[in-house]
Protein backbone atom coordinates (compact mmCIF):
# COMPACT_ATOMS: atom_id res chain seq x y z
CA UNK A 1 0.00 0.00 0.00
CA UNK A 2 1.22 3.13 -0.85
CA UNK A 3 4.49 2.14 -2.51
CA UNK A 4 6.68 3.45 -5.17
CA UNK A 5 6.00 1.18 -8.02
CA UNK A 6 9.38 1.24 -10.51
CA UNK A 7 7.94 3.77 -13.18
CA UNK A 8 7.59 6.45 -10.01
CA UNK A 9 11.21 5.68 -9.42
CA UNK A 10 11.94 7.40 -12.17
CA UNK A 11 9.98 10.44 -11.47
CA UNK A 12 11.31 13.56 -9.84
CA UNK A 13 10.66 14.06 -6.17
CA UNK A 14 9.26 17.42 -5.24
CA UNK A 15 10.98 19.75 -2.58
CA UNK A 16 7.96 21.94 -1.26
CA UNK A 17 10.82 24.76 -0.59
CA UNK A 18 11.67 24.41 -3.89
CA UNK A 19 8.37 25.71 -4.97
CA UNK A 20 8.44 28.67 -2.55
CA UNK A 21 6.81 27.21 1.05
CA UNK A 22 8.20 28.48 3.80
CA UNK A 23 9.14 26.33 6.96
CA UNK A 24 10.12 29.08 9.56
CA UNK A 25 8.24 28.35 12.22
CA UNK A 26 5.64 31.95 11.64
CA UNK A 27 4.83 31.78 7.75
CA UNK A 28 1.28 30.29 6.85
CA UNK A 29 2.15 27.85 4.00
CA UNK A 30 -0.85 25.79 4.02
CA UNK A 31 -1.87 27.16 0.63
CA UNK A 32 1.46 26.94 -0.95
CA UNK A 33 1.97 23.20 0.17
CA UNK A 34 -1.56 22.78 -1.52
CA UNK A 35 -0.91 24.57 -4.74
CA UNK A 36 2.52 22.44 -4.59
CA UNK A 37 0.72 18.95 -3.86
CA UNK A 38 -1.95 19.52 -7.20
CA UNK A 39 1.10 20.43 -9.13
CA UNK A 40 3.06 17.28 -8.15
CA UNK A 41 -0.25 15.81 -9.67
CA UNK A 42 -1.06 17.72 -12.75
CA UNK A 43 2.59 17.11 -13.92
CA UNK A 44 2.45 13.11 -13.47
CA UNK A 45 4.80 13.12 -10.24
CA UNK A 46 3.83 11.21 -6.60
CA UNK A 47 6.94 12.14 -4.41
CA UNK A 48 6.77 15.01 -2.69
CA UNK A 49 9.89 15.60 0.49
CA UNK A 50 9.37 18.61 2.94
CA UNK A 51 12.84 19.09 4.58
CA UNK A 52 13.70 20.17 8.05
CA UNK A 53 11.87 22.90 9.71
CA UNK A 54 8.50 24.33 11.05
CA UNK A 55 5.42 24.08 8.84
CA UNK A 56 2.61 26.62 9.92
CA UNK A 57 -0.89 24.87 8.77
CA UNK A 58 -4.27 26.37 9.08
CA UNK A 59 -5.71 23.47 9.76
CA UNK A 60 -9.66 24.54 9.72
CA UNK A 61 -12.36 24.13 6.63
CA UNK A 62 -14.29 27.36 7.20
CA UNK A 63 -16.54 26.57 4.04
CA UNK A 64 -18.53 24.17 5.88
CA UNK A 65 -19.49 24.82 9.50
CA UNK A 66 -20.87 21.11 10.23
CA UNK A 67 -17.42 19.82 8.60
CA UNK A 68 -14.60 21.89 9.47
CA UNK A 69 -12.35 18.66 9.30
CA UNK A 70 -13.08 18.23 6.02
CA UNK A 71 -11.00 19.06 3.41
CA UNK A 72 -8.79 20.93 5.44
CA UNK A 73 -5.24 21.14 6.51
CA UNK A 74 -2.75 19.98 3.74
CA UNK A 75 -5.06 18.04 1.39
CA UNK A 76 -3.93 15.15 -0.21
CA UNK A 77 -4.92 14.07 -3.70
CA UNK A 78 -4.49 10.47 -5.19
CA UNK A 79 -1.37 8.50 -5.99
CA UNK A 80 1.14 10.70 -3.80
CA UNK A 81 3.90 9.80 -1.18
CA UNK A 82 4.67 12.70 1.28
CA UNK A 83 8.02 12.37 2.90
CA UNK A 84 9.34 14.57 5.80
CA UNK A 85 12.44 14.68 7.38
CA UNK A 86 12.46 13.57 10.95
CA UNK A 87 12.79 17.27 11.93
CA UNK A 88 10.09 18.56 9.90
CA UNK A 89 7.00 20.22 11.72
CA UNK A 90 3.73 20.26 10.86
CA UNK A 91 2.20 22.88 13.20
CA UNK A 92 -1.70 23.79 13.78
CA UNK A 93 -1.75 27.15 13.54
CA UNK A 94 -4.02 28.04 17.41
CA UNK A 95 -7.77 28.32 16.59
CA UNK A 96 -10.69 28.44 18.18
CA UNK A 97 -12.91 25.74 15.90
CA UNK A 98 -14.61 22.62 17.78
CA UNK A 99 -12.78 20.35 14.44
CA UNK A 100 -9.98 20.73 12.10
CA UNK A 101 -7.32 18.45 10.11
CA UNK A 102 -3.86 19.27 9.82
CA UNK A 103 -3.42 16.13 7.01
CA UNK A 104 -7.31 14.90 5.23
CA UNK A 105 -7.04 12.08 2.93
CA UNK A 106 -10.67 11.91 1.92
CA UNK A 107 -12.06 9.40 -1.29
CA UNK A 108 -8.71 9.43 -2.06
CA UNK A 109 -6.73 6.28 -3.09
CA UNK A 110 -2.80 5.05 -2.59
CA UNK A 111 -1.68 7.88 -0.44
CA UNK A 112 1.83 7.84 1.45
CA UNK A 113 2.33 10.21 4.50
CA UNK A 114 6.10 9.24 6.31
CA UNK A 115 8.27 10.46 8.93
CA UNK A 116 7.82 13.91 10.13
CA UNK A 117 5.93 15.36 12.99
CA UNK A 118 2.58 17.03 13.69
CA UNK A 119 1.86 19.18 16.00
CA UNK A 120 -1.65 20.16 17.69
CA UNK A 121 -2.76 23.30 19.26
CA UNK A 122 -4.07 21.50 22.14
CA UNK A 123 -2.76 23.83 24.70
CA UNK A 124 -2.67 27.32 22.41
CA UNK A 125 -6.31 26.11 21.90
CA UNK A 126 -9.40 28.86 22.48
CA UNK A 127 -11.96 26.53 23.58
CA UNK A 128 -15.38 28.08 22.39
CA UNK A 129 -18.70 26.65 24.34
CA UNK A 130 -20.34 27.34 20.98
CA UNK A 131 -22.17 25.28 19.33
CA UNK A 132 -23.39 24.05 22.59
CA UNK A 133 -23.40 20.41 20.44
CA UNK A 134 -20.04 20.74 19.89
CA UNK A 135 -18.50 22.46 22.80
CA UNK A 136 -15.72 19.65 23.71
CA UNK A 137 -13.82 20.34 20.68
CA UNK A 138 -12.82 16.78 20.17
CA UNK A 139 -13.09 16.50 16.38
CA UNK A 140 -9.30 18.22 16.38
CA UNK A 141 -7.13 15.82 13.90
CA UNK A 142 -3.81 15.36 13.55
CA UNK A 143 -4.34 12.83 10.59
CA UNK A 144 -8.04 12.32 9.17
CA UNK A 145 -8.58 9.55 6.47
CA UNK A 146 -11.92 9.87 5.46
CA UNK A 147 -13.29 7.23 2.92
CA UNK A 148 -10.17 6.57 1.77
CA UNK A 149 -8.43 3.38 0.34
CA UNK A 150 -4.76 2.18 0.16
CA UNK A 151 -3.30 4.78 2.62
CA UNK A 152 -0.22 4.14 4.78
CA UNK A 153 1.40 6.39 7.25
CA UNK A 154 4.78 5.20 8.86
CA UNK A 155 6.98 6.78 11.26
CA UNK A 156 4.88 9.97 11.86
CA UNK A 157 5.29 11.37 15.21
CA UNK A 158 1.68 13.22 16.44
CA UNK A 159 1.16 15.21 19.57
CA UNK A 160 -1.06 17.70 21.14
CA UNK A 161 -3.92 16.81 18.82
CA UNK A 162 -7.77 18.17 20.36
CA UNK A 163 -9.61 15.31 19.18
CA UNK A 164 -7.36 12.38 17.80
CA UNK A 165 -3.42 11.97 16.76
CA UNK A 166 -5.23 9.76 13.82
CA UNK A 167 -8.79 8.90 12.68
CA UNK A 168 -9.77 6.25 10.32
CA UNK A 169 -13.65 6.91 8.82
CA UNK A 170 -16.24 6.27 6.14
CA UNK A 171 -17.32 9.13 3.71
CA UNK A 172 -21.24 8.83 4.56
CA UNK A 173 -23.08 6.56 6.26
CA UNK A 174 -24.56 3.19 5.91
CA UNK A 175 -28.35 4.49 6.09
CA UNK A 176 -27.28 6.00 2.75
CA UNK A 177 -25.68 3.05 1.14
CA UNK A 178 -25.28 4.17 -2.00
CA UNK A 179 -23.25 7.42 -0.77
CA UNK A 180 -21.09 5.27 2.14
CA UNK A 181 -17.63 4.42 1.17
CA UNK A 182 -15.72 3.14 4.09
CA UNK A 183 -11.80 3.65 4.86
CA UNK A 184 -10.24 0.63 3.40
CA UNK A 185 -6.96 -0.94 3.49
CA UNK A 186 -5.20 1.32 5.69
CA UNK A 187 -1.80 0.75 7.23
CA UNK A 188 -0.43 2.61 10.56
CA UNK A 189 2.78 1.56 11.28
CA UNK A 190 5.77 2.64 13.19
CA UNK A 191 4.47 5.86 14.53
CA UNK A 192 4.56 7.67 17.60
CA UNK A 193 1.16 9.54 19.09
CA UNK A 194 1.23 10.93 22.43
CA UNK A 195 -1.21 13.41 24.49
CA UNK A 196 -4.26 13.66 22.04
CA UNK A 197 -6.91 14.94 24.22
CA UNK A 198 -9.11 12.37 22.56
CA UNK A 199 -8.09 9.05 21.20
CA UNK A 200 -4.81 8.55 19.91
CA UNK A 201 -6.12 6.15 17.12
CA UNK A 202 -9.38 6.46 16.13
CA UNK A 203 -11.10 3.80 14.25
CA UNK A 204 -14.68 3.93 12.92
CA UNK A 205 -16.20 2.76 9.56
CA UNK A 206 -13.69 0.45 7.41
CA UNK A 207 -12.84 -2.49 5.70
CA UNK A 208 -9.12 -3.33 6.21
CA UNK A 209 -7.11 -1.67 8.99
CA UNK A 210 -3.67 -2.39 10.14
CA UNK A 211 -2.28 -0.65 13.13
CA UNK A 212 1.30 -1.97 14.35
CA UNK A 213 4.75 -1.33 15.73
CA UNK A 214 3.62 2.56 17.01
CA UNK A 215 4.12 4.15 20.21
CA UNK A 216 1.11 4.71 21.87
CA UNK A 217 1.18 7.48 25.34
CA UNK A 218 -1.09 9.24 27.45
CA UNK A 219 -3.63 9.05 25.72
CA UNK A 220 -7.33 11.42 26.82
CA UNK A 221 -5.13 12.50 30.10
CA UNK A 222 -6.99 15.43 31.29
CA UNK A 223 -9.25 15.10 27.99
CA UNK A 224 -12.54 13.87 26.81
CA UNK A 225 -13.84 11.11 26.86
CA UNK A 226 -13.82 8.02 25.27
CA UNK A 227 -9.73 8.66 25.99
CA UNK A 228 -8.41 5.28 24.43
CA UNK A 229 -5.25 4.85 22.91
CA UNK A 230 -6.87 2.72 20.30
CA UNK A 231 -10.76 2.84 19.89
CA UNK A 232 -12.47 0.92 17.31
CA UNK A 233 -16.00 2.40 17.45
CA UNK A 234 -18.78 2.18 14.66
CA UNK A 235 -21.60 4.56 15.30
CA UNK A 236 -25.06 3.20 15.46
CA UNK A 237 -28.41 3.99 16.24
CA UNK A 238 -31.41 1.70 17.62
CA UNK A 239 -29.29 -1.32 17.05
CA UNK A 240 -28.95 -0.23 13.49
CA UNK A 241 -24.88 0.20 12.23
CA UNK A 242 -24.82 4.10 10.60
CA UNK A 243 -20.42 2.74 10.51
CA UNK A 244 -18.98 -0.85 10.70
CA UNK A 245 -15.69 -1.39 11.76
CA UNK A 246 -14.70 -4.37 9.78
CA UNK A 247 -11.46 -6.46 9.39
CA UNK A 248 -8.69 -4.60 12.01
CA UNK A 249 -5.63 -6.23 13.21
CA UNK A 250 -3.77 -4.38 15.87
CA UNK A 251 -0.25 -6.18 16.42
CA UNK A 252 3.40 -5.19 18.31
CA UNK A 253 2.07 -1.59 19.37
CA UNK A 254 2.98 -0.40 22.88
CA UNK A 255 0.33 1.38 24.48
CA UNK A 256 0.62 3.09 27.85
CA UNK A 257 0.21 5.97 30.18
CA UNK A 258 -3.48 6.85 28.85
CA UNK A 259 -6.72 8.01 30.64
CA UNK A 260 -8.71 4.64 29.91
CA UNK A 261 -8.26 1.65 27.67
CA UNK A 262 -5.33 1.06 25.92
CA UNK A 263 -6.83 -0.73 23.26
CA UNK A 264 -10.94 -0.62 22.89
CA UNK A 265 -12.83 -2.77 20.34
CA UNK A 266 -16.31 -1.43 21.02
CA UNK A 267 -18.48 -2.96 18.30
CA UNK A 268 -15.68 -3.91 15.75
CA UNK A 269 -15.93 -7.44 13.12
CA UNK A 270 -13.06 -9.81 12.57
CA UNK A 271 -10.66 -8.03 14.56
CA UNK A 272 -6.94 -9.33 15.63
CA UNK A 273 -5.79 -7.63 18.79
CA UNK A 274 -1.75 -9.93 19.11
CA UNK A 275 1.44 -9.08 20.38
CA UNK A 276 1.02 -5.84 21.98
CA UNK A 277 2.29 -4.26 25.28
CA UNK A 278 -0.39 -2.37 27.90
CA UNK A 279 -0.48 -0.64 31.01
CA UNK A 280 -4.22 -0.62 31.19
CA UNK A 281 -7.07 -2.53 29.56
CA UNK A 282 -7.66 -4.26 26.26
CA UNK A 283 -11.45 -4.71 25.64
CA UNK A 284 -13.90 -6.94 23.40
CA UNK A 285 -17.33 -4.18 24.34
CA UNK A 286 -19.94 -5.19 22.18
CA UNK A 287 -17.50 -7.05 19.26
CA UNK A 288 -18.39 -9.88 17.53
CA UNK A 289 -14.97 -12.54 15.66
CA UNK A 290 -12.47 -10.75 18.24
CA UNK A 291 -9.23 -12.69 18.91
CA UNK A 292 -7.45 -11.15 21.32
CA UNK A 293 -3.67 -13.45 21.66
CA UNK A 294 -0.42 -13.36 23.17
CA UNK A 295 -0.73 -9.79 24.69
CA UNK A 296 1.42 -8.47 27.52
CA UNK A 297 -1.33 -6.44 29.73
CA UNK A 298 1.02 -5.09 33.34
CA UNK A 299 -0.97 -2.39 35.85
CA UNK A 300 2.39 -0.48 35.91
CA UNK A 301 3.27 2.97 35.24
CA UNK A 302 -0.11 4.51 36.33
CA UNK A 303 -2.18 2.90 34.28
CA UNK A 304 -6.18 1.98 34.75
CA UNK A 305 -6.15 -1.17 37.17
CA UNK A 306 -9.91 -1.85 36.79
CA UNK A 307 -9.11 -5.13 34.60
CA UNK A 308 -6.71 -6.33 32.15
CA UNK A 309 -9.45 -7.64 29.14
CA UNK A 310 -12.74 -6.53 29.41
CA UNK A 311 -16.18 -6.50 27.83
CA UNK A 312 -19.36 -5.59 27.67
CA UNK A 313 -21.51 -8.09 25.72
CA UNK A 314 -23.93 -9.44 22.93
CA UNK A 315 -24.79 -6.29 20.19
CA UNK A 316 -28.03 -5.79 19.53
CA UNK A 317 -28.07 -7.19 16.38
CA UNK A 318 -25.81 -9.94 16.91
CA UNK A 319 -26.41 -13.60 18.88
CA UNK A 320 -22.78 -13.89 20.33
CA UNK A 321 -19.64 -12.56 20.65
CA UNK A 322 -17.07 -15.23 19.33
CA UNK A 323 -14.10 -14.46 20.72
CA UNK A 324 -10.97 -16.25 21.42
CA UNK A 325 -8.72 -14.97 24.26
CA UNK A 326 -5.26 -16.81 24.30
CA UNK A 327 -2.27 -16.59 25.39
CA UNK A 328 -1.87 -13.50 27.14
CA UNK A 329 0.17 -12.08 29.93
CA UNK A 330 -2.32 -10.16 32.93
CA UNK A 331 -0.65 -8.71 35.40
CA UNK A 332 -1.49 -6.31 38.73
CA UNK A 333 -5.57 -5.59 38.19
CA UNK A 334 -7.95 -5.91 40.10
CA UNK A 335 -9.44 -8.24 37.14
CA UNK A 336 -8.00 -10.30 35.39
CA UNK A 337 -10.71 -10.61 32.77
CA UNK A 338 -14.13 -9.74 33.30
CA UNK A 339 -16.26 -11.84 30.82
CA UNK A 340 -19.94 -11.50 29.42
CA UNK A 341 -21.59 -11.79 26.19
CA UNK A 342 -21.92 -15.06 24.36
CA UNK A 343 -19.67 -18.02 23.12
CA UNK A 344 -16.17 -17.10 24.45
CA UNK A 345 -12.71 -19.28 24.51
CA UNK A 346 -10.36 -18.31 26.97
CA UNK A 347 -7.19 -20.41 26.80
CA UNK A 348 -3.26 -20.76 28.00
CA UNK A 349 -3.46 -17.21 29.56
CA UNK A 350 -1.23 -15.94 32.49
CA UNK A 351 -3.11 -14.11 35.45
CA UNK A 352 -1.47 -13.02 38.54
CA UNK A 353 -1.47 -10.30 41.14
CA UNK A 354 -5.26 -9.79 40.88
CA UNK A 355 -6.99 -7.80 43.43
CA UNK A 356 -10.80 -9.28 43.11
CA UNK A 357 -10.94 -11.96 40.41
CA UNK A 358 -8.83 -13.85 37.88
CA UNK A 359 -11.91 -14.31 35.87
CA UNK A 360 -15.09 -13.04 36.26
CA UNK A 361 -18.23 -14.01 34.25
CA UNK A 362 -20.92 -11.97 34.75
CA UNK A 363 -24.42 -12.24 32.25
CA UNK A 364 -22.46 -14.45 30.25
CA UNK A 365 -23.14 -18.00 28.27
CA UNK A 366 -21.26 -20.42 26.25
CA UNK A 367 -17.68 -19.78 28.07
CA UNK A 368 -14.93 -22.48 27.97
CA UNK A 369 -12.39 -21.35 29.96
CA UNK A 370 -9.31 -24.13 29.74
CA UNK A 371 -5.78 -24.42 30.61
CA UNK A 372 -4.86 -20.83 32.07
CA UNK A 373 -2.18 -20.54 34.85
CA UNK A 374 -3.86 -18.31 37.92
CA UNK A 375 -1.92 -17.35 40.82
CA UNK A 376 -1.10 -15.21 43.85
CA UNK A 377 -4.36 -13.58 44.64
CA UNK A 378 -4.14 -12.47 47.64
CA UNK A 379 -6.08 -9.53 48.92
CA UNK A 380 -7.95 -10.64 51.73
CA UNK A 381 -10.21 -8.04 52.16
CA UNK A 382 -11.43 -8.55 48.77
CA UNK A 383 -11.39 -12.38 48.89
CA UNK A 384 -9.11 -12.55 45.95
CA UNK A 385 -10.93 -15.70 44.05
CA UNK A 386 -9.51 -17.67 40.57
CA UNK A 387 -13.29 -17.46 39.32
CA UNK A 388 -16.21 -15.57 40.07
CA UNK A 389 -19.40 -16.61 37.76
CA UNK A 390 -22.62 -14.20 38.20
CA UNK A 391 -25.98 -14.94 36.69
CA UNK A 392 -24.49 -17.17 33.80
CA UNK A 393 -24.89 -20.20 31.82
CA UNK A 394 -23.03 -23.12 30.18
CA UNK A 395 -19.70 -21.92 31.77
CA UNK A 396 -16.80 -24.93 31.86
CA UNK A 397 -13.75 -24.12 33.90
CA UNK A 398 -11.08 -27.02 32.62
CA UNK A 399 -7.81 -27.99 33.15
CA UNK A 400 -6.81 -24.36 35.15
CA UNK A 401 -4.07 -24.11 37.67
CA UNK A 402 -4.81 -22.13 40.50
CA UNK A 403 -1.94 -21.38 43.56
CA UNK A 404 -1.90 -19.24 45.92
CA UNK A 405 -5.32 -17.36 46.00
CA UNK A 406 -8.13 -16.95 48.77
CA UNK A 407 -11.16 -18.35 47.16
CA UNK A 408 -11.09 -21.25 44.60
CA UNK A 409 -14.67 -20.20 42.70
CA UNK A 410 -17.49 -18.25 43.62
CA UNK A 411 -20.76 -19.66 41.56
CA UNK A 412 -23.92 -18.39 40.58
CA UNK A 413 -25.29 -19.86 37.70
CA UNK A 414 -26.73 -22.95 35.51
CA UNK A 415 -24.90 -25.59 34.10
CA UNK A 416 -21.61 -24.86 35.20
CA UNK A 417 -18.91 -27.35 34.75
CA UNK A 418 -15.85 -27.31 36.93
CA UNK A 419 -13.69 -29.69 35.63
CA UNK A 420 -10.18 -31.20 36.11
CA UNK A 421 -8.37 -28.26 37.68
CA UNK A 422 -5.42 -28.27 40.29
CA UNK A 423 -6.20 -25.63 42.94
CA UNK A 424 -3.32 -25.26 45.58
CA UNK A 425 -2.56 -22.85 48.71
CA UNK A 426 -6.09 -21.43 49.66
CA UNK A 427 -8.42 -20.19 52.15
CA UNK A 428 -11.88 -21.09 50.47
CA UNK A 429 -11.87 -23.83 47.80
CA UNK A 430 -15.12 -23.97 45.57
CA UNK A 431 -18.48 -22.31 46.97
CA UNK A 432 -21.54 -22.91 44.78
CA UNK A 433 -24.11 -19.94 46.04
CA UNK A 434 -26.94 -20.14 43.98
CA UNK A 435 -27.63 -22.53 40.56
CA UNK A 436 -26.07 -25.63 39.47
CA UNK A 437 -22.88 -26.71 39.05
CA UNK A 438 -20.62 -29.80 38.16
CA UNK A 439 -17.15 -30.00 40.05
CA UNK A 440 -15.50 -33.28 38.54
CA UNK A 441 -12.19 -34.45 38.68
CA UNK A 442 -10.41 -31.54 40.00
CA UNK A 443 -7.55 -31.65 42.52
CA UNK A 444 -7.66 -29.95 46.13
CA UNK A 445 -4.86 -29.15 47.77
CA UNK A 446 -5.40 -26.76 50.58
CA UNK A 447 -2.75 -26.10 52.88
CA UNK A 448 -4.35 -22.68 54.20
CA UNK A 449 -3.40 -19.34 53.81
CA UNK A 450 -1.01 -17.44 56.47
CA UNK A 451 -3.57 -14.61 57.18
CA UNK A 452 -6.83 -16.69 57.04
CA UNK A 453 -8.34 -19.44 59.02
CA UNK A 454 -9.19 -22.01 56.68
CA UNK A 455 -12.67 -22.03 55.19
CA UNK A 456 -14.24 -25.14 53.64
CA UNK A 457 -12.85 -26.82 50.27
CA UNK A 458 -16.38 -27.22 48.62
CA UNK A 459 -19.29 -25.45 49.96
CA UNK A 460 -23.65 -25.86 48.49
CA UNK A 461 -25.73 -23.47 49.71
CA UNK A 462 -28.85 -22.12 49.42
CA UNK A 463 -30.96 -23.95 47.08
CA UNK A 464 -28.25 -24.71 45.07
CA UNK A 465 -27.76 -27.81 42.99
CA UNK A 466 -24.51 -29.75 43.03
CA UNK A 467 -22.70 -32.66 41.86
CA UNK A 468 -19.48 -33.27 42.80
CA UNK A 469 -17.68 -36.29 41.45
CA UNK A 470 -14.09 -37.82 41.02
CA UNK A 471 -12.38 -34.77 43.03
CA UNK A 472 -8.89 -35.65 45.56
CA UNK A 473 -8.97 -33.90 48.49
CA UNK A 474 -5.67 -33.34 50.12
CA UNK A 475 -4.30 -31.27 53.19
CA UNK A 476 -8.03 -29.86 53.76
CA UNK A 477 -7.88 -28.34 57.07
CA UNK A 478 -11.63 -27.77 57.39
CA UNK A 479 -14.62 -29.57 56.45
CA UNK A 480 -13.53 -30.80 52.78
CA UNK A 481 -17.62 -30.55 51.59
CA UNK A 482 -19.87 -28.37 53.70
CA UNK A 483 -23.34 -28.29 52.36
CA UNK A 484 -26.22 -26.61 54.01
CA UNK A 485 -28.98 -26.69 50.28
CA UNK A 486 -32.52 -27.67 49.78
CA UNK A 487 -31.38 -28.90 46.25
CA UNK A 488 -30.02 -31.77 44.82
CA UNK A 489 -26.46 -32.96 45.84
CA UNK A 490 -24.59 -36.02 44.49
CA UNK A 491 -21.06 -36.35 46.00
CA UNK A 492 -19.81 -39.57 44.24
CA UNK A 493 -15.73 -41.27 43.74
CA UNK A 494 -14.21 -38.80 45.34
CA UNK A 495 -10.84 -39.36 47.23
CA UNK A 496 -10.49 -37.61 50.52
CA UNK A 497 -6.59 -37.82 52.21
CA UNK A 498 -5.81 -38.26 55.36
CA UNK A 499 -7.22 -36.08 57.72
CA UNK A 500 -6.76 -35.20 61.44
CA UNK A 501 -10.38 -33.19 61.55
CA UNK A 502 -12.89 -34.37 63.74
CA UNK A 503 -15.24 -34.36 60.37
CA UNK A 504 -14.17 -34.75 56.73
CA UNK A 505 -17.92 -33.99 55.63
CA UNK A 506 -21.06 -31.90 56.54
CA UNK A 507 -24.00 -32.44 55.13
CA UNK A 508 -27.38 -30.60 56.19
CA UNK A 509 -30.49 -30.16 54.85
CA UNK A 510 -31.69 -31.69 51.61
CA UNK A 511 -31.82 -35.21 50.42
CA UNK A 512 -28.13 -36.16 49.80
CA UNK A 513 -26.86 -39.21 47.25
CA UNK A 514 -23.25 -39.70 48.77
CA UNK A 515 -21.52 -42.78 47.46
CA UNK A 516 -18.29 -44.56 45.83
CA UNK A 517 -16.13 -42.13 48.11
CA UNK A 518 -12.90 -43.15 49.80
CA UNK A 519 -12.43 -41.48 53.17
CA UNK A 520 -8.79 -41.91 55.16
CA UNK A 521 -9.15 -40.89 58.63
CA UNK A 522 -5.95 -40.22 60.50
CA UNK A 523 -6.87 -38.58 64.25
CA UNK A 524 -3.91 -38.39 67.02
CA UNK A 525 -6.63 -37.98 69.97
CA UNK A 526 -10.55 -38.25 69.67
CA UNK A 527 -13.01 -39.46 67.73
CA UNK A 528 -13.19 -38.66 63.63
CA UNK A 529 -16.08 -38.43 61.80
CA UNK A 530 -16.33 -39.18 58.18
CA UNK A 531 -19.73 -38.22 56.87
CA UNK A 532 -22.08 -36.09 59.60
CA UNK A 533 -25.79 -35.91 57.87
CA UNK A 534 -27.50 -33.37 59.70
CA UNK A 535 -31.20 -32.29 59.38
CA UNK A 536 -31.60 -34.40 56.12
CA UNK A 537 -34.41 -36.72 55.00
CA UNK A 538 -33.96 -40.18 52.74
CA UNK A 539 -30.53 -39.49 52.42
CA UNK A 540 -28.68 -41.82 50.73
CA UNK A 541 -24.92 -43.10 51.49
CA UNK A 542 -23.72 -46.03 49.56
CA UNK A 543 -20.30 -48.02 48.73
CA UNK A 544 -18.16 -45.77 50.54
CA UNK A 545 -15.25 -47.03 51.64
CA UNK A 546 -13.78 -46.11 54.90
CA UNK A 547 -9.93 -46.20 56.24
CA UNK A 548 -9.62 -44.76 59.86
CA UNK A 549 -5.88 -45.13 60.82
CA UNK A 550 -6.47 -43.33 63.88
CA UNK A 551 -6.04 -44.37 67.62
CA UNK A 552 -9.15 -44.22 68.15
CA UNK A 553 -12.27 -45.96 66.56
CA UNK A 554 -14.17 -43.37 63.99
CA UNK A 555 -17.91 -42.94 63.01
CA UNK A 556 -18.22 -43.69 59.47
CA UNK A 557 -21.42 -42.16 58.93
CA UNK A 558 -23.24 -40.26 61.82
CA UNK A 559 -27.25 -39.71 60.93
CA UNK A 560 -28.61 -39.55 64.26
CA UNK A 561 -30.54 -36.18 63.68
CA UNK A 562 -31.35 -37.29 60.02
CA UNK A 563 -34.19 -39.40 58.94
CA UNK A 564 -34.94 -41.54 56.98
CA UNK A 565 -31.50 -42.01 55.51
CA UNK A 566 -30.78 -45.44 53.29
CA UNK A 567 -26.75 -46.36 54.18
CA UNK A 568 -26.11 -49.64 52.15
CA UNK A 569 -22.65 -51.38 51.20
CA UNK A 570 -19.90 -49.44 53.16
CA UNK A 571 -16.89 -50.74 54.58
CA UNK A 572 -15.86 -49.54 57.34
CA UNK A 573 -12.38 -50.35 58.70
CA UNK A 574 -12.20 -49.43 62.31
CA UNK A 575 -15.19 -47.31 62.14
CA UNK A 576 -19.09 -48.06 62.86
CA UNK A 577 -22.33 -46.26 62.10
CA UNK A 578 -24.38 -43.78 64.21
CA UNK A 579 -28.11 -43.78 62.87
CA UNK A 580 -31.26 -42.74 63.41
CA UNK A 581 -34.18 -45.30 64.17
CA UNK A 582 -35.44 -44.65 60.80
CA UNK A 583 -32.68 -45.78 59.31
CA UNK A 584 -32.42 -48.47 56.57
CA UNK A 585 -29.45 -50.46 57.29
CA UNK A 586 -28.48 -52.76 54.64
CA UNK A 587 -24.91 -54.48 53.88
CA UNK A 588 -22.15 -52.69 55.30
CA UNK A 589 -19.01 -54.22 55.93
CA UNK A 590 -17.68 -53.20 59.35
CA UNK A 591 -13.69 -54.67 59.29
CA UNK A 592 -11.75 -54.36 62.86
CA UNK A 593 -7.78 -54.52 62.47
CA UNK A 594 -5.50 -55.45 65.31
Amino acid sequence: MGELNESDLKKPVVNVQDFGVLADGKTDCTAKLNECLQWTKAQGYSHVWLPSGTYVIDAVYRGDRFFPFRGAGIRVPSHMTIEMAPDAVIKVKPNNSWGYAAFYIGKVQHVTIRGGRIEGDRHEHVYNLLPPERKTHEWGFGICIEGASNVEVNRVQIKNCTGDGIIVSPHGLLSQAESYSPASSIHISGCHITDSRRNNISITGCDGVIVEDCLLERAGVNGVEPRMGIDIEGYGENAVNMEEPLNIQIRNNIVRGGAASSIYNFNGYGVIIEGNHTDSSISYGFATETIIANNLIRAVGGGVTKAGITSLGVSLDQSENNVIIIGNMIEGFEKGIDVRGDSVHITGNKISLFEDAALSVYMANRILIEGNHIESGTNTGQRSAALRIYQSDSVVFSNNTIYSVIDGAMVRGTNILIQHNQFKDFSRGIWVQDGEAGINGNHFIQEGHPELASSYTISVTGNAKAFIWHNRFKHYQNYAVYSSTTGPLEIKDNSFEESSLYVVMYIKNGSPQIGDNRFYLNRSFGQPTAIFIDQAASARVLRNNIINLSPQKAIAVRTISSTHSVIAHNMLERSQLVTHTTDRLIGNIEIDTP
